[in-house]
């Protein structure tokens, strides 16, 4: 009769298995640690978690850009925020959306290290905030499209870039001035 072999202590039987171990490790430490890593990682692009596009050029940063609509060929209105880095002022000049020239109401100056907000309301905790208006008649884009916006400034030049053309009805209801009675 061959003797029972003892029952190995507690523990013991993990220590014999110290390959399968790391190659556990090396399998699953990659898979882990790898997702978005690199020269592209979704980390290192730009992003705008808001309704609107954005566009950059030298100093002057255009935000959450979008044209409200309530339909098309109806009034439309401009919303953004124009951000200047600039140690001096500047000025926008113009405003088109769609090819079409906007109208600018207001006071249209950017001030340094501060906020310009078309279409009003919001404020940049810490910032110097001006806020104008720039209106659209007769734009041909529909909400759900994608239309040009070209805004022109005295000093930073002209940017364009696409925009969305949104409805103007919930978040967006109040953008659009309502028609006045006649």
């Amino acid at each position: 009769m061959t003797p029972a072999r003892p029952a190995p202590a507690v523990g013991t039987r993990r220590l014999r298995r110290p390959g399968r171990v790391a190659l556990a490790a090396a399998v699953v430490v990659p898979l882990l640690a790898g997702c978005g890593a690199g020269r592209t990682a979704q980390t290192d692009k730009p992003y705008a978690p808001a309704d609107g596009t954005q566009a950059s050029q030298g100093d002057i940063r255009v935000l959450n850009a979008v044209v409200v609509s309530p339909g098309e060929g109806a009034p439309s209105v401009l919303s953004t925020s124009i951000a200047n880095n600039a140690s001096q002022a500047d000025e926008v000049t113009a405003v088109t959306v769609g090819g079409t020239a906007a109208t600018i109401g207001g006071e249209a100056s950017v001030p340094a290290k501060g906020v310009l907000r078309f279409g009003g309301g919001y404020g940049t905790p810490g910032a110097s905030v001006a806020t104008a208006q720039a209106t659209v008649e007769g734009l041909t884009a529909k909400p759900g499209d994608i239309t040009s916006l070209t805004v022109t400034l005295a000093r930073g030049g002209a940017i364009t870039f696409a925009v969305p053309v949104v409805p103007a009805s919930g978040f967006w209801a109040s953008a659009v001035p309502s028609p006045s009675a006649s």
